[in-house]
């Protein structure tokens, strides 16, 4: 009885050092189990981090891809515009000098013009002080001319004349020219025309009648008389007597 109790004690504790070993490797197995499952969770976790970060970095080098092509495609568009802008600049440079080239070249121009519009002027200026110079010394002389000529006259016609009453003149010559203020006569001997002053009161004897210094045809001899009035020859009487055909005809011929 006693050896069955001993025994029975003996299995009891056995048997409960084996359920304590059996716990104590249960909860060892527990406790390993529950900290592998920690260990793969928490792989677990890191591996579900990586592919996100992964992503959110992928994400943000997309979008400093596509703001860097932005950027180089503004850049772009920016150069263009610079080379289109310069391309304007110089073809407005060189339009600038072409109208620069033109203006000089308008203004050369308008300077030769002017100039050549000053010479012609002065030109002119000359050439007609100079023909005004001509025609004074050809009047001046031509004044002289008549000036000595009609000295000549005085002189001739004081050497060759016929002294008559009252200190008049006669003369002797054929008629040259009438006309109602003046009658020119050509003297004999080659003595120069005296021209004699008439008027509607000088009295005129055409054959033995009274007539008129119109009516003196040109190659008539006519003798005159005349005195100085004036520092000129005036007539106070003419007679004359008609002219042939030969002496109009030999007078004409000495005009010509």
């Amino acid at each position: 009885m006693n050896r069955w109790s001993t025994w029975a004690t003996v299995a009891v504790a056995a048997a409960a050092l084996a359920g304590c070993s059996d716990r104590g490797s249960s909860g060892q197995q527990k406790g390993s189990a529950s900290s592998s499952q920690q260990s793969t969770t928490s792989s677990t976790q890191q591996q579900g981090s990586a592919p996100g970060s992964a992503g959110a970095a992928m994400e943000r080098a997309q979008e400093q891809s596509e703001q860097a092509a932005k950027a180089h495609e503004k850049a772009a568009d920016e150069q263009k515009g610079l080379a289109d802008a310069q391309k304007d600049a110089q073809k407005a440079q060189e339009d600038l000098q072409k109208s620069q080239q033109e203006v000089q070249q308008k203004s050369a121009s308008a300077q030769q013009a002017t100039q050549g519009a000053r010479q012609q002027t002065e030109q002119a200026t000359n050439e007609r002080a100079q023909a005004q110079q001509e025609a004074e010394q050809q009047r001046q002389k031509m004044a002289q001319q008549e000036q000595q000529q009609t000295n000549q006259q005085q002189a001739a016609a004081s050497q060759t004349t016929t002294p008559s009453a009252a200190g008049q003149r006669s003369v002797n010559g054929s008629v040259v020219r009438a006309s109602s203020d003046e009658l020119v006569l050509r003297q004999q001997g080659g003595l120069p025309d005296l021209r004699l002053k008439v008027d509607s009161s000088t009295p005129v004897m055409l054959d033995g009648r009274q007539a008129s210094v119109a009516d003196l045809r040109e190659g008539t001899q006519v003798r005159a008389s005349y005195d100085e009035q004036n520092g000129a020859p005036h007539a106070t009487r003419i007679e004359a007597q008609g002219a042939s055909t030969g002496s109009q005809s030999g007078t004409q011929q000495q005009s010509r």
